[in-house]
């Protein structure tokens, strides 16, 4: 009895625990931010039609088309768009109407779904195996695992919202809504199968490229549950097209067309058209586009899936493929229906596995300024991070029967201690002190920034377009950006640009690594005396140099 009065007590001090080891990084860093992504998120809180209505957020210097915009947005019949899919900030517009447009609180309210989502988790996996003791090591597993941890912390990323939001629909339908529950009542079952169909929905809409495989998913799950009543049907269907009737309607009103997004949409014309060289990317025929955009490059999907997913997470996968071992071994024992469980669960996650790794790791993403950096922030990461959450589950497993065999229960609780202990502290490790870009290494970083931004803002006017090469993220939107320098259509674009800006009464600068003089010379030789221009430095602001770029007959 003293045990089922502490219980509770226990699982609300571990959820308050896990929170705060979310949310300390947007608590301590609010207002700045270190990817592209997560600043374009941000600003498009409020900005999003929720229901239909009008659009607009004029460009800053429209006369100048799609040139003067930050990373992750573009510039189309004059306005400024989301460069990405819309359901993360139409959910962070939606919830920012309960928190006065507070981003920092929007970002703690991803951080409690996240830990809400860890639960679910280990409702789903202690009903798989039918065993508590494995859905609550799953839970601690999934929540210390680097990549949830780390991109809960930075939660302007779509991907763990994502993740979040199938956990739920999984936990509304596999877990609440079977009528072998008897203690829900009917009405309570259908709410959650309708709520299960839109949790799937809201992930379509956070992430509508992942319907290749969601999709097929829904319907298989609609195939093996087909006798199921009409109702039950109806109402799951019904919960999917609530948010993809939202998302059509969304993509109606900020793009014009309810098939067009953020990645094909067309950016206004620049001034000066400069054709640039450019790799055919992918297939050409359009339906294998489509499955996989980026082609299938076999040594580079090996390369990357060695390198960021098995052994990034060496713990998380010598457990993960020990408990598909044991789980093997129990093969033979097991009841039939339970068999047939297993054996459509493994098939359609090593499916979906598969897919994921040869879509995303035939990519060549270099998040980092060094393209052989093997580092926590790469986005392969946040990528596979559904295939990180079903490997805990096998994980978890692996850490309850391997110790099973153990001769009494002191020594099976040792050991499962002592392996519970070394997830949460290399988990811990990677998370804040991971080379690079561990979160603590991030808000050093972060810190810098605002300092950088503050010396900018100091500098310049709110009128005036600073050319950058990587700080958009932290001068957008106090100040008009285009992205990069070292780029032939910023070139070509310079004498327009210095026009534009004084038609405002505005000044152009540069702002990026400090230039060798030898570099700065080549500079003015080849790309500003044919134009007349010059290059003149204003302030060293750390490792960086603010220039202004003038006439040169000033």
């Amino acid at each position: 009895m003293e045990r089922r009065r502490w219980k509770p007590w226990l699982i609300g001090a571990g959820a308050l625990l896990l929170f705060f080891a979310y949310a300390w990084f947007p608590l301590t860093t609010g207002g700045i931010w270190n990817a592209p992504d997560e600043t374009a998120a941000a600003f498009f809180v409020g900005q999003i039609p929720l229901f239909g209505g009008a659009y607009g957020v004029e460009a800053p210097y429209a006369e100048l088309g799609g040139l003067v915009h930050p990373r992750s947005m573009l510039v189309a019949g004059g306005d400024l768009l989301p460069g990405m899919w819309l359901g993360l900030p139409w959910l962070l517009t939606l919830f920012g109407l309960f928190a006065n447009g507070s981003v920092v609180a929007l970002e703690l309210l991803i951080a409690a779904a996240a830990v809400a989502a860890v639960f679910a988790w280990k409702g789903i996996v202690a009903k798989l195996f039918d065993h508590q003791g494995v859905g609550w090591t799953a839970a601690f597993i999934l929540a210390v695992h680097p990549g949830w941890w780390y991109f809960t912390a930075r939660g302007l990323h779509p991907n763990v919202l994502f993740t979040v939001l199938l956990i739920f629909g999984v936990y509304a339908w596999f877990v609440v809504s079977p009528k072998s529950v008897p203690r829900h009542t009917v009405l309570w079952r259908d709410l959650m199968l309708f709520f299960g169909g839109l949790s799937f929905g809201f992930a379509l809409f956070v992430r509508t490229n992942e319907a290749v495989w969601v999709v097929p998913l829904l319907f298989a799950v609609a195939w093996y549950r087909r006798k199921r009543p009409f109702k039950e049907h109806l109402l799951a269907v019904l919960g999917v097209l609530v948010p993809i009737g939202i998302m059509l309607l969304t993509n109606l009103s900020v793009y014009g067309h309810v098939l067009r997004t953020g990645y094909t949409t067309a950016s206004d014309p620049v001034p000066v058209e400069v054709s640039e060289q450019v790799e055919p990317v992918g297939f050409a025929h359009p339906f294998l586009r489509q499955l996989f955009p980026f082609g299938i490059h076999e040594m580079n999907v090996v390369r990357n899936v060695k390198d960021f997913h098995v052994v990034f997470f060496a713990l998380w996968t010598a457990f993960g493929v020990f408990g598909l071992f044991l789980l093997g071994l129990q093969w033979a024992h097991m009841r039939p229906e339970r068999k047939r469980m297993f054996a459509r669960l493994l098939v359609g996650a090593g499916l979906v596995s598969l897919y994921l790794f040869l879509v995303y790791g035939s990519w060549n993403i270099s998040d980092n300024p060094d393209p052989n950096a093997v580092t926590i922030g790469t986005s392969y990461i946040r990528y596979w991070l559904p295939v990180s959450v079903v490997m805990t589950a096998f994980a978890a497993f692996a850490v309850i029967h391997g110790a099973a065999r153990r001769s009494t229960d002191t020594m099976r609780q040792v050991v499962i201690g002592i392996w519970l202990v070394a997830f949460g502290f290399t988990g811990y490790v990677q998370t804040l002190y991971g080379k690079d870009e561990g979160l603590l290494f991030v808000k050093e970083n972060l810190d810098i920034f605002r300092s950088q931004q503050e010396r900018v803002l100091d500098l310049t006017g709110p009128k005036d377009l600073v050319i950058v090469d990587r700080s958009d993220k932290i001068l957008f939107p106090h100040r008009s950006v285009r992205y990069a320098l070292r780029s032939e259509t910023t070139y070509a674009n310079l004498p327009a640009m210095m026009d534009a800006t004084e038609l405002q009464d505005a000044r152009l600068y540069y702002l990026g690594v400090t230039l060798p003089e030898q570099d700065l010379a080549h500079l003015r030789e080849t790309r500003l005396d044919p134009v007349d221009l010059e290059i003149q430095e204003v302030a060293e602001i750390d490792l960086l140099t603010l220039y202004q770029i003038t006439r040169s007959d000033d």
